[in-house]
């Protein structure tokens, strides 16, 4: 109740026989800042279309997140389904490592789905990833392609700039991420 209470949520809505939309919404704590649009399906079964846009965003917001609680409850993972698609922009831009990230997630019946393309200075990010969540053990397979198109700009953020060759780099690489154990294959 506690956490519940240190929450600013504000939002419009309307509701029809079988859907909730919940329109301007706003949802700000101390970790997070962030505003949505959703539709709430209620029959025939539960569903969700939401776009977030992510406006800040604290490390300690990750470090709260208890990934195993969350993946013990399988029967509830099994209910959720929807579609999410996150943006976010970094206002940081010289102090962070990328300027924005887009993430379109798809859930259904314990499956995970998940595109997402990351813009840094000199170059993008994309990666395709899924998971089926009701297992013991969940992993997070990925495929992922990493270009480089201006390393000055790129190798210039970590303050590297000595003699630096313009050639652009292409990087294809695949693994898994197991949830649970925090290892990378």
């Amino acid at each position: 109740m506690y956490f519940f209470l240190q929450n600013y949520l504000k939002f419009d809505f309307n509701y029809d026989k079988d859907k909730i939309k919940l329109l301007k919404s706003n949802f700000k704590n101390k970790d997070l800042s962030l505003s949505f649009d959703s539709i709430i399906s209620l029959s025939p079964f539960f569903s969700t279309i939401s776009t977030i846009q992510i406006k800040d965003i604290k490390q300690s917001f990750f470090d709260k997140i208890l990934l195993e609680k969350i993946i013990q409850k399988k029967e509830i993972i099994k209910k959720i389904n929807g579609k999410i698609l996150f943006n976010y922009k970094s206002k940081k831009f010289y102090f962070s490592i990328f300027d924005s990230l887009s993430m379109d997630v798809n859930l259904e019946h314990g499956n995970y789905f998940a595109s997402k393309k990351i813009l840094f200075s000199g170059g993008y990010i994309n990666c395709k990833t899924e998971s089926n969540l009701k297992e013991d053990y969940p992993r997070i397979n990925f495929i992922c392609n990493l270009n480089i198109d201006n390393k000055k700009s790129f190798f210039r953020k970590f303050s590297l700039t000595d003699e630096i060759t313009n050639n652009k780099i292409n990087l294809n690489f695949k693994g898994a991420l197991n949830i649970l154990n925090k290892k990378i294959y």
